[in-house]
């Protein structure tokens, strides 16, 4: 993306701004703006929250797999308003799928056709490592107490660990989150995290499948 350099006055000089860019962040007229200088390059960065973004989508007639992948996708691209569109007896799963979704969102609406997840929390570019560590601890902790169950033949115990699989989901869902809306701190690095965050998904699937098969075989 390049810019001409406009000149204001006798010494000023200067560049516009992306309106997609400024838009995104909410910039207007009067916002201030952090500049670093870093050799030949500029790094411009605004602290300011990103206007709120809405959606809205319909899951009436759809099947409750085909529900519970479309109502995680908003949230994981950033929305800040998601409004559901749905049938009366969908009501129980829309809020059950809520539970296990969202971080820092509220119902604000409801009735039997329509509801309406809205984020109340603030987000920042800096939660991202805490919890992304946190998603290595909760990885690290189902795959442990998976392995020491299958080593003592206790599969009955088992199923007890299916919500630290529950939890990586959450939490990798929010940190997928934070990539969209701020990118990784070193920018080039983004899609590393992304891909790792999935993988971490992944993994936990996979203990969730060891749990699932061996939870229904005798001892």
């Amino acid at each position: 993306m390049k810019r001409k350099v406009a000149k204001i006055g006798p010494s000023t000089l200067m560049i516009s701004l992306p309106s997609k860019w400024c838009k995104h962040f909410n910039i207007q007229k009067g916002a201030e703006l952090d500049i670093e200088e870093q050799g030949s390059e500029l790094k411009i960065k605004t602290e300011g929250n990103k206007a709120q973004h809405e959606i809205t989508i319909d899951i009436r007639n759809l099947n409750e797999r085909t529900i519970k992948w479309i109502l995680g996708v908003p949230n994981k691209k950033g929305y800040d308003i998601i409004n559901v569109l749905h049938n009366a007896n969908q009501l129980n799963l829309v809020n059950d799928s809520f539970k296990n979704i969202y971080i820092g969102f509220v119902i604000t609406d409801q009735t039997e056709e329509k509801t309406v997840f809205k984020k109340v929390s603030l987000e920042t570019k800096e939660e991202f490592d805490p919890i992304l560590r946190r998603t290595f601890l909760i990885t690290v902790s189902l795959a442990e107490k998976v392995v020491n169950n299958l080593k003592d033949r206790n599969h009955k115990k088992l199923k007890e660990h299916l919500s630290l699989e529950r939890t990586n989901n959450l939490l990798v869902d929010h940190c997928h989150r934070l990539l969209v809306k701020f990118g990784y701190q070193n920018y080039e690095k983004t899609s590393f995290y992304f891909l790792l965050c999935w993988n971490l998904e992944k993994l936990a699937d996979e203990y969730k499948y060891l749990i699932n098969y061996f939870s229904n075989k005798n001892d």
